[in-house]
C-alpha cells in the first residue's frame, strides 16, 4: 500500500503574498454565489479568474463628459481674463503689465 506524501513546495510555488479587496454586501453575495457554484475556494476562484484573464478589465480613460468639464473650466477662465481685459481697456489701464508675463513662452 502506497502512502501519498505531499511534495515540498519550492519558494516560487508558495503562496506567500496576500491580496485583499472590499465589496458591498450585494456584490459579496454575487461573488460568493459565483465561487460557491464553481466548487473552488475563494482564493482558488480569484486566482483562476484573475491569472487566466477570464475577468473583464475596464480601464478608466478620459470620458467625453470629463473632457467637456475640463474644457468648460478652461473656457470660463479665458472668459474671466477677457472680461477683465475689456474693463481695463475701457478705463485706459490696459498694458503689458496688467496680466503679468506668462510663466512659459508663447
Amino acid at each position: 500500500m502506497k502512502l501519498h506524501t505531499k511534495s515540498k513546495k519550492t519558494s516560487a510555488d508558495k503562496l506567500s503574498k496576500s491580496v485583499a479587496f472590499r465589496l458591498t454586501e450585494a456584490d459579496f453575495v454575487k461573488y460568493k454565489n459565483k465561487f460557491s457554484a464553481s466548487g473552488l475556494s475563494q482564493s482558488k476562484f480569484f486566482r483562476q479568474h484573475v491569472l487566466n484573464n477570464t475577468t473583464r478589465v475596464v480601464s478608466k480613460s478620459l470620458t467625453a463628459s470629463r473632457a467637456v468639464l475640463l474644457l468648460s473650466k478652461a473656457s470660463n477662465n479665458l472668459n474671466q481674463l477677457a472680461h477683465r481685459a475689456n474693463l481695463e481697456n475701457k478705463v485706459g489701464k490696459l498694458s503689458d503689465e496688467t496680466f503679468g508675463s506668462p510663466s512659459y513662452p508663447l
